[in-house]
């Protein structure tokens, strides 16, 4: 950058060569599978009109899946990365903490629906509805909830669509992202360059941020410690 620059110009600089060089490729490549995917007569090479119609839709839909997962990943990590005052915390935890998010709240619902009158584990075979709220907090949540609906046959039994294209799910995540940019545009405007030394730029980020990791550590343990968690009710 040419000099002076501001911190304004600095963020949005680096967060648009982050686009260029990451999601630029990527959306090609969609765009260029999408075309593809076209020109392929998929019921003549499966022989039904059902599973032609879920190639052609769900493929293009779970590459657009991808696609939102990275924007995902790229907010959740410049938000935590604008937390860290070290090289060394920026670099493992933003990976940390999506994993750590996911943990929690996939392990958290697992431990209130267990308690529920009524419940039994086989009850969750074949509901995904329990793993909608994930996809809306984490990279990996969005995943983990779209491989859910594919394995449990949600495609087949309910409608053509993948999580990301539903309205429930999508406009809540949209919403999370943008509070993400906002949220680091906002600590990297105002955070002090004296704590650049300090492993955090808040003192309080300093207990929350390791606290989750052992919370979701935690919360992990206690699926398999606590007997009622599988039992039927």
């Amino acid at each position: 950058y040419s000099l002076p620059i501001s911190g304004d110009t600095r963020f949005f600089g680096d967060l648009l060569a982050t686009f260029t060089g990451v999601l630029l490729p990527h959306l090609i490549a969609i765009i260029i599978s999408t075309v593809l995917y076209n020109m392929v007569d998929f019921a003549a090479l499966e022989g039904s009109e059902h599973t032609a119609s879920l190639f052609t839709v769900i493929g293009p839909q779970l590459m657009w899946t991808g696609f939102f997962v990275c924007v995902m990943f790229i907010a959740s990590s410049l938000f935590v990365m604008s937390l860290c005052g070290r090289a060394a915390e920026a670099r493992i935890y933003p990976f940390a903490m999506s994993l750590a998010v996911t943990l929690i709240h996939g392990m958290c619902m697992l431990l209130m629906i267990s308690g529920s009158y009524g419940f039994s584990s086989s009850g969750l075979d074949g509901n995904t509805n329990i793993t909608d709220t994930m996809a809306v907090s984490s990279p990996l949540g969005m995943l983990w909830t779209t491989l859910m609906y594919f394995l449990y046959g949600r495609y087949y039994n309910n409608s053509v669509h993948t999580p990301l294209f539903r309205a429930g799910i999508f406009v809540p995540a949209l919403v999370i992202v943008l509070l993400l940019f906002a949220g680091a545009f906002l600590i990297i405007r105002y955070r002090r360059a004296e704590r650049v030394g300090s492993p955090f730029v808040f003192r309080g980020v300093r207990t929350a941020l390791p606290a989750l990791v052992i919370f979701a550590i935690v919360t992990v343990f206690s699926i398999f410690i606590l007997p009622s968690v599988f039992g039927t009710y």
